[in-house]
């Protein structure tokens, strides 16, 4: 309860002072919200009917008052595919970054704290994952390997996600294993499992926020990515999908932009919310960055 306390009063002293922290968080807020309010949307306009059902409404009708973004060929309202495109973007993007936050955070504090042949072994494996090719490798498992469900794909990704994470928490904790509270409190008797989860590991949580954002962002942009060849769970909509729908609809030589870009737009907004949080949690964690800024 103590730790949370702790954390609890040293983000918020960060939030205060960290103006790039707090706007990626308000833009991240203003997103979730967005995918909290999807159900209540629904629920208002289509009741119990699933939103995605073919022939709902006309096809390609212009936005109005009834439907904000227009409906699509499919004859669907594009604002709510839109939300449910977020939502399961978002979601995929959570899971694959915890995934690979957890994967990474394991190696990382087992490698730098073990040493010896842990470390040689772990930290050859964190190098080896991180010059892998990552984008032939995944259209390679999208082609021969059936992806029915957002886990499944979660776990794949998160596959080739935990590298970066384990050897910025390896460097992490070679560097707080030299710390004099860390002698004192192994001449008190403490084992390492308590070092580790008393005494390092307070001292990572900002690394692992970077770790997990980065995670996140990674994610979201491998499955756009792999989504736009087409590849992917077909029955899932995500915001990459609906950018694929877009191209090969032809929306832009029909002058529908109403229909591409709000997907596009939500994903910059995602990137860009990410990215602050993770500058933000940067400039107060790293002395030079620190130094630059001035802060």
């Amino acid at each position: 309860m103590l730790f949370f306390e702790r954390f609890k009063r040293t983000f918020a002293q960060y939030l205060k002072h960290n103006l790039k922290l707090r706007i990626g968080l308000t833009l991240l807020t203003a997103l979730i919200l967005a995918i909290l309010i999807t159900p209540i949307i629904r629920g208002i306009k289509f009741g119990g009917e699933d939103p995605l059902t073919i022939g709902i409404f006309e096809r390609y009708l212009p936005p109005s008052f009834e439907h904000p973004l227009g409906t699509d060929l499919f004859g669907r309202d594009v604002l709510i595919i839109v939300l449910e495109g977020l939502k399961n973007s978002f979601l995929l993007g959570v899971e694959t970054g915890i995934i690979a936050t957890l994967i990474g955070t394991f190696v990382g504090v087992t490698s730098g704290y073990k040493r010896g042949i842990y470390d040689a072994i772990l930290r050859t494996l964190a190098d080896n994952m991180l010059v892998l090719p990552v984008w032939p490798i995944l259209v390679i498992l999208a082609l021969y390997v059936r992806i029915n469900d957002m886990l499944s794909f979660s776990l794949i990704l998160a596959v080739f996600s935990w590298a970066w994470i384990a050897r910025t928490i390896r460097a992490q904790v070679l560097y707080l294993k030299e710390m004099p509270y860390i002698d004192l409190a192994k001449v008190s008797g403490l084992g390492s499992l308590e070092i580790i989860t008393k005494e390092i590991m307070p001292n990572l949580l900002p690394y692992i926020g970077v770790g997990l954002s980065n995670a996140v962002i990674s994610a979201i942009l491998m499955e756009s990515g792999v989504r736009l060849i087409g590849l992917g769970p077909p029955a899932v909509m995500t915001l990459g999908l609906l950018i694929q729908y877009s191209i090969n609809w032809g929306v832009l030589s029909l002058g529908m932009y109403n229909i591409i870009l709000p997907p596009i737009l939500l994903i910059i907004i995602l990137f860009a919310s990410l990215n602050l949080i993770n500058i933000g949690l940067e400039e107060q964690f790293n002395p030079k960055i620190k130094k630059i800024t001035g802060e």
